[in-house]
């Protein structure tokens, strides 16, 4: 997905999030289902419950707690942590305890992926202009200095719920926020009573309870899946460049930029994880498009529990080990 805090916009038609979503009804059960504009996409949760009020009210308390969690790590919001930290000539910050364990995930993250997955390129995601909704390709001097101030490597995590940055890092949590957001959501529906839930970020799912099936939507191809995946409690999460881009002098530039060249990555199409929960599945998913269709199988050989689809920019498909049992024929 990654539309977080872009600007964009919205269409309410479920495949060009990238998943359609079903679930296996009986007569005993219902399975009720809203949808909401949040996280910069349609948001939809479904619940199978015996009671329409009580699903409601539990389904309305899931989509507060996504808004908040949006406010709280948007960097379009001068006044919301993430933009305050963003917006100061300050080097050292104290944080929320809820933000700095964000923090620590994004630097798990950028370490078990070797790089890949970086949450300080918010300074050249703007010279791309993917931010303001506005993309084009920048000056080579522009996207040269923004390369600069920007990248985790900077960034240092200390005792105390304090965050440190070496250079003028420009936050974006874009590429994971959505993911923990649809978890913060689940863990609402379950402590209101709902076993059986699922949460649709714009292409971020989680799900708890029960057998859910899910379509993985084709990158080049509107409409069509690519596969259908069923989950029992697992999270997934797609990235793609089909989501947002446009196209120059016959190439295509998307918002999912390599850390080491300020430029979009290469090598493939979309990237589908699936993980125990979805803010990994989110960060992977990035991580893995970065890193290529190779390199991402030899990764995921590393990470119990994580299972990865690459769709290769010449539209192969690579799946790792353990995939393909998640997968309905």
């Amino acid at each position: 997905m990654k539309k977080f805090f872009i600007g964009i916009t919205i269409f309410a038609v479920l495949f060009a999030v990238g998943f359609s979503l079903s679930r296996k009804e009986t007569s005993r059960t219902a399975v009720w289902k809203q949808s909401y504009l949040a996280l910069g996409t349609v948001v939809q949760i479904q619940v199978r419950h015996g009671e329409r009020g009580i699903a409601e009210a539990a389904m309305a308390k899931a989509i507060a707690e996504i808004r908040r969690v949006e406010a709280l790590f948007t960097a379009c919001d001068p006044k919301s942590p993430i933009g305050t930290i963003n917006s100061s000539a300050a080097t050292s910050f104290s944080v929320s305890p809820e933000v700095y364990g964000l923090m620590r995930q994004c630097d798990a993250f950028w370490r078990s992926t070797s790089g890949a997955f970086d949450a300080g390129l918010g300074a050249v995601s703007e010279v791309w202009g993917f931010r303001r909704g506005q993309p084009a390709v920048p000056p080579a001097e522009k996207l040269r200095e923004a390369l600069k101030k920007s990248g985790w490597r900077h960034v240092r995590l200390e005792e105390g719920n304090r965050l440190r940055r070496t250079a003028p890092v420009q936050f974006d949590l874009g590429a994971m926020v959505p993911g923990y957001a649809v978890d913060r959501a689940l863990a609402v529906l379950k402590r209101e009573g709902m076993a059986e839930a699922l949460v649709d970020g714009g292409g971020e799912i989680g799900s708890t309870g029960g057998e859910w099936i899910i379509g993985i939507q084709h990158p080049r191809t509107k409409g069509e899946m690519v596969r259908r995946l069923k989950l029992r409690g697992l999270a997934v999460a797609t990235s793609g460049d089909y989501e947002q881009y446009f196209e120059k002098d016959g190439r295509r530039y998307h918002h999912i930029l390599d850390p080491r060249t300020g430029f979009p990555a290469t090598g493939c199409q979309s990237v589908t994880v699936l993980a125990a929960d979805d803010a990994a599945a989110d960060a992977l998913s990035t991580g893995f498009f970065v890193l290529g269709p190779e390199e991402t199988m030899r990764f995921v050989r590393e990470m119990p529990g994580v299972h990865a689809m690459v769709v290769d920019a010449a539209g192969r498909i690579h799946a790792s080990e353990g995939f393909a049992a998640f997968v309905v024929e």
